[in-house]
C-alpha cells in the first residue's frame, strides 16, 4: 500500500466525512462534540463539509488513490485548534494518524486538540506528538 497526505478541503470527499461523524456521535461525548462543532461553525453538520474553506487547514491521507483519512484544524479564539482527526477502521494501526497530526502541526501550528472522554487512542496519539494535556472540561448532561 502507497500512502500520500495532500492538503484542501476539495479534496475530502463526503462519505468519508459522514462516516467520521457517525463514528463520533456513537462514542461517549460524541454527540455533545458534534453540537459544539455544529455552533462553532453556525451550520448543520452535514453542510460544514462545504463550509470548510482556506481559513481551516485541511489534510487527506490516500492509500493507493483512494482517501482513508483526514485531519480538520481552524483557528478558534485565536489558537490554531486540531478540531478533527479520522482514519477508516481498515486503514489504521498503520501510522496514518500520526502522519496526518505532524502535517497539521507543520502546516497550522496546532497548539490545542480534542479528545472525547475515554477516547485513549487519541489522547495517545497527541501526547505522542508532544501536546499536554491542559484542560478537563466537564458538564451535567
Amino acid at each position: 500500500m502507497t500512502s500520500e497526505i495532500s492538503s484542501g478541503a476539495g479534496l475530502l470527499p463526503a462519505h468519508l466525512f459522514d462516516q467520521a461523524l457517525r463514528s463520533v456521535a456513537t462514542v461517549r461525548g460524541g454527540s455533545q462534540f458534534l453540537e459544539e462543532i455544529s455552533k462553532i461553525f453556525d451550520c448543520d453538520l452535514p453542510e460544514l463539509l462545504s463550509r470548510l474553506d482556506e481559513s481551516e487547514s485541511v489534510v487527506v491521507a490516500f492509500a493507493d488513490d483512494a482517501p482513508v483519512g483526514f485531519s480538520i484544524a481552524t483557528s478558534l479564539l485565536g489558537r490554531s485548534t486540531m478540531l478533527a482527526v479520522y482514519v477508516r477502521p481498515d486503514s489504521r494501526r498503520r501510522g496514518i494518524a500520526s502522519h496526518l497530526l505532524r502535517q497539521a502541526l507543520l502546516t497550522s501550528g496546532v497548539v490545542d486538540a480534542w479528545a472525547l472522554p475515554g477516547d485513549r487512542a487519541t489522547k495517545s496519539l497527541f501526547e505522542a506528538s508532544r501536546l499536554k494535556a491542559r484542560r478537563l472540561t466537564m458538564s451535567v448532561e
